[in-house]
């Protein structure tokens, strides 16, 4: 699975300029799109950040956490690992 996470990575640095880190032992990935870098301009980013664990786990008990920042149209994301 991490070989072929590895392979994809390449991939979407080249169509949607997506930043992508991956680590092998801990294995644990972070994801950065434009959309997330664009929110990190926003005022509110500098000030707060909140992480969402609600939807953490799978059947092989990999966590997913969003960091987000609140904002007059509700939360942006941050990044996510």
């Amino acid at each position: 699975m991490i070989e072929k996470l590895k392979s994809k990575v390449s991939v979407w640095l080249e169509v949607s300029s997506t930043k992508v880190a991956v680590q092998d032992e801990p294995f644990a990935v972070a994801v950065l799109t434009p959309l997330m870098s664009r929110s990190h301009l926003i005022q509110s980013a500098s000030d707060v950040c909140f992480v969402d664990l609600s939807a953490s786990c799978d059947a092989d008990n990999h966590i997913i956490t969003f960091m987000l920042t609140p904002t007059v149209t509700g939360a942006v994301p941050l990044a996510a690992t």
